[in-house]
C-alpha cells in the first residue's frame, strides 16, 4: 500500500464516518439502495445478508456515512482455498461502490486500506478482485497489487465443435457428491489455486443464492457442472458457471463442456457463454467444445497479505471458476 497516498485520502475523507455494517433491516435497505442506485441490475435487501452473513465463512462489509447517508461501501468474502495441496483462507473482495457525489475524494482508497485490516482479522492470506478498469489501474500501478492475465469471456458456436468429443450422461448431483468430486479435484490438480467446493460451501454459493436458480449437472463420479439460464435483453440465455473434473484431458473436459452446452439448449437456451480459465489445457478444452471468444474480459488481480504466495504470478497456477459472466 502507499502509504502517502491512503494518509492523504484520511485527510480529504475525515468528515465520513466507517463503520463495520451490521445484520439488520436498517443496514440491508440502506445497503440495496445504494446498489440499485448505482447499477442496472438491482438487488433485494436478502442478497446484503447472503452475501455477508451466510456461509461457511461469513464475510464483513464497510459502510461509510457521510451526515447519516451511506455514500460508500466495500465487502470482503472469505472462502477456503486450495494452495499447493493445503487449505487456506483468500478474501474476494465484493460491491465496492462509492456515491457519485465522493468519486474522486479519496473515499475509495480509505475504504480499500480499512479493508486490508477486517481481511487479516478473518485470517485471509491474500485478497482477490474481479474489478472494473477504474479500480484495476490504481490498483496494479500504486497499491501492489498483481494481475496473472485478464479474464476472457467465451460464446458457443455449436458448428466449431470438434475432435474426439462426446456427450455424457448426466444425472443429479446432491451436496455430498459434489464435496466428493470436490476432494478428487483438490487431489489431482494441487498445483492449482483454487476455491473449495464443500457441501456446505455449494449449497451457500448455489441453492441458496438471491441472484438465480442454479443447476448442478453431475457427469460421472469425477465431473460435474454448474448451469444456470437468465433473461436477456430479447432471448433466454445459458451460462456455464463452474466445472470440477479430475482426469487431466483437455477432451474429456470439452466433452464434459459439451454435454453442458446442450443441456442448456434443451432447456431454452438460445446462447451460452462462459469464463476463459487462464490455463492452456482448459482454453484448449473450451475451443474443442466450441467456445470462442466473445471480445469482453475482464481484470483480475490480487493482493498477498503474507509472503508465501509469490508463485501465484504464474497464470498457469490458478484454476478461476464460480462466476456469472453477464454480472462479473
Amino acid at each position: 500500500m502507499n502509504a502517502a497516498l491512503i494518509e492523504r485520502a484520511r485527510e480529504l475523507t475525515k468528515g465520513v464516518h466507517i463503520r463495520l455494517a451490521e445484520n439488520s433491516p436498517t443496514d440491508a435497505e440502506s445497503f440495496t439502495a445504494l446498489f440499485n442506485e448505482t447499477y442496472t441490475r438491482t438487488i433485494i435487501p436478502e442478497y446484503f445478508q447472503w452475501q455477508f452473513f451466510r456461509g461457511p465463512l461469513p464475510g464483513r462489509c464497510l459502510f461509510a456515512e457521510l451526515g447519516g447517508k451511506l455514500v460508500g461501501c466495500y465487502g470482503v468474502r472469505p472462502i477456503i482455498w486450495n494452495l499447493v495441496g493445503r487449505d487456506a483462507i483468500f478474501g474476494l473482495t465484493v460491491d465496492l461502490i462509492v456515491d457519485p457525489s465522493q468519486q474522486g475524494s479519496g473515499l475509495f482508497l480509505r475504504l480499500e486500506s480499512e479493508m486490508l485490516g477486517h481481511a487479516r482479522e478473518l485470517g485471509c492470506a491474500l485478497i482477490y478482485s474481479f474489478p472494473n478498469e477504474k479500480v484495476f489501474r490504481p490498483r496494479v500501478d500504486h497499491l501492489g497489487w498483481r494481475s496473472p492475465g485478464d479474464i476472457e469471456f467465451l460464446e458457443h458456436r455449436p458448428q466449431g465443435e470438434r475432435g474426439r468429443t462426446q456427450e455424457m450422461e448426466i444425472s443429479p448431483a446432491p451436496g455430498p457428491a459434489c464435496a466428493q468430486i470436490d476432494g478428487i479435484f483438490s487431489s489431482a490438480h494441487a498445483h492449482r489455486a483454487h476455491a473449495r467446493r464443500s457441501a456446505q460451501y455449494l449449497a451457500w454459493r448455489y441453492s441458496e443464492s438471491p441472484w438465480y436458480d442454479y443447476t448442478i449437472l453431475r457427469f460421472s463420479p469425477k465431473a460435474l457442472a454448474v448451469v444456470k439460464l437468465f433473461q436477456g435483453a430479447s432471448e433466454t440465455n445459458g451460462d456455464i458457471v463452474d466445472l470440477i473434473w479430475a482426469e487431466e484431458d483437455p477432451y474429456h473436459l470439452a466433452s464434459i463442456l459439451k454435454s453442458a452446452s446442450q443441456y442448456l439448449y434443451s432447456q431454452g437456451a438460445s446462447s451460452i457463454s462462459m469464463w476463459a480459465n487462464l490455463s492452456t489445457m482448459d482454453r484448449e478444452a473450451a475451443s474443442l467444445a466450441g467456445f470462442v471468444s466473445s471480445g469482453h474480459m475482464r481484470r483480475f488481480c490480487y493482493l498477498p497479505l503474507d509472503n508465501e504466495n509469490i508463485h501465484l504470478k504464474d497464470r498457469s497456477s490458478w484454476y478461476l471458476t464460480m462466476g456469472d459472466s453477464e454480472i462479473f
